[in-house]
């Protein structure tokens, strides 16, 4: 389903698709899933590759853990000088668990560039002319991708729309929120779809439809909430987004948008370095009647993938064990404490010289 193609069929235009799926990339690389990147082939002859999957250090990921624990800490301390006032407000963020969850989305918001909080009120009690006059205040979170701007001014997002995804008896449904300016006050409409198979902008389901599904019940299609003031915060890196043409563009860019090709190169040489001891391993050969002791115990251990079993009629075929290669001189190129390579001379089996890189890992 591409919620897009809701909003433009409701008459509403938003940021363009285009960066959306800027999102979806850098969210790859944040997730080590990096299409045509993550997995490739090795020809491997006669016409045939090897699928393999690309190591990768997650250091896209891990520079989003650093700048999350930098902004949102446990040092970190919200106060307010009204007393009362400040005693609510902390019960309210301690109720939606803001320190631990603002930290998840902190994390969220260097890999998409934007997040978003949007209060609400839960077990409200309204009396017959509509007023609310108690209830419960929680708090949605929402990240890039759940995030459609719908007017803005110098950055400045006047009204938007937020996309939440549920599942209910193993269907997917997009609850959409609208916050619009009517009059110079704010309207929250809200508009619950099913995702349909082959529908580009899904079902759309009545007020009463929704009503019957656990997660909208208290759902209301409709609120005026009298205020001029935004019902929602928007979060984004303070970077400048070069991602987009649009220079207007509200939304923030990934901590790590202008660093592709560094985490390109990091997951490359890792993932050579990682093959180059995969691919030295050591491999003893053993005849057969080595692998056994004289009480038929087994001479190796079993689990040891260092020994390698010849075949049993591997003498009868007139084959010799002399396949050794013969070290003639080493030849140090660079030790450490940790590796150390080196550049033998070395005799083939056929008495031909070759040279020998080795890699030793301390």
């Amino acid at each position: 389903m591409n919620i897009i193609s809701y909003l433009q069929s409701r008459g509403i235009d938003t940021v363009d698709s285009s960066f959306y799926r800027r999102i979806e990339e850098w969210q790859s690389w944040y997730k080590s899933r990096v299409k045509g990147f993550s997995f490739y082939r090795v020809y491997s002859g006669q016409g045939t590759y090897n699928r393999r999957k690309r190591k990768s250090l997650g250091m896209a990921k891990k520079v989003c853990e650093d700048i999350a624990d930098l902004l949102l800490n446990e040092k970190v301390v919200i106060t307010i000088d009204d007393t009362a006032t400040d005693e609510f407000v902390q019960d309210v963020l301690k109720r939606n668990r803001f320190l631990v969850v603002g930290n998840d989305y902190q994390e969220r918001k260097a890999y998409t560039g934007t997040a978003a909080y949007i209060p609400y009120l839960d077990n409200m009690e309204i009396d017959e002319a509509g007023n609310v006059y108690s209830g419960e205040i929680g708090i949605n979170y929402v990240s890039g991708l759940g995030i459609y701007p719908v007017s803005w001014h110098n950055g400045i997002v006047t009204e938007c729309a937020f996309a939440f995804t549920k599942t209910v008896n193993r269907k997917k449904y997009v609850h959409i929120q609208f916050h619009i300016l009517e009059a110079g006050k704010y309207v929250i409409e809200n508009a619950v779809l099913e995702c349909t198979a082959g529908s580009r902008e899904g079902k759309e389901l009545r007020p009463e439809e929704w009503k019957q599904l656990k997660p909208f019940k208290n759902l209301v299609q409709k609120i005026y909430t009298d205020s001029t003031e935004p019902q929602y915060v928007i979060d984004r890196l303070n970077i400048v987004n070069n991602a987009d043409d649009d220079e207007s563009n509200p939304m923030g860019i990934a901590i790590y948008a202008n660093a592709i090709d560094v985490l390109k190169k990091l997951d490359t040489e890792y993932d050579s370095y990682s093959n180059e001891f995969e691919l030295g391993r050591k491999r003893i050969f053993v005849a057969p009647e080595m692998l056994k002791n004289n009480d038929g115990s087994p001479a190796f251990d079993p689990e040891d993938s260092v020994f390698y079993k010849l075949p049993d009629d591997y003498y009868e075929k007139g084959e010799k064990m002399d396949y050794i290669e013969k070290t003639v001189k080493k030849n140090y190129v660079y030790q450490g404490k940790i590796l150390t390579l080196r550049c033998d001379d070395a005799l083939l089996p056929d008495g031909k010289p070759c040279k020998r890189e080795i890699i030793e890992h301390s």
